[in-house]
């Protein structure tokens, strides 16, 4: 039996490739509303364009998980479209760094931190 969601919200914070996008199509054909962002606007139009080519209960947005200005714009955007976020999913981050921990620069280890850690904190927080 297939759960009914409609009327429901979704925000897929990394929402336009992989996991995140393979969400966006199966929530949203469950019936729930769907918000999805990716670092490349293009590629989330793109996204929410195979999801529903009308873009009818989908919205897409380009957001930076390391910009709190990005996080508070999108959430704002759905929330004044749909008044609520019900489910969130975080899929967004950083495949890396590669090689002997020693060896790669620290600034490498910082930005995966910053993204797969510190920005998933930021957008529940």
């Amino acid at each position: 039996m297939k759960q009914n969601l409609k009327d429901k919200v979704c925000l897929i914070i990394g929402g336009t490739k992989g996991i995140g996008f393979e969400a966006a199509k199966v929530l949203h054909g469950l019936g729930a509303k769907v918000a999805i962002c990716g670092r490349n606007t293009k590629r989330a139009k793109i996204a929410a364009g195979t999801i529903n080519s009308d873009f009818l209960n989908v919205l897409y947005f380009g957001c930076d998980i390391n910009k709190s200005t990005d996080i508070k714009r999108v959430v704002s955007a759905v929330i004044y479209k749909w008044q609520k976020v019900d489910i969130l999913i975080i899929t967004a981050g950083i495949f890396g760094p590669f090689g002997v921990f020693e060896s790669v620069p620290f600034n490498e280890h910082k930005k995966t931190i910053n993204s797969n850690i510190l920005g998933t904190m930021a957008c529940c927080h």
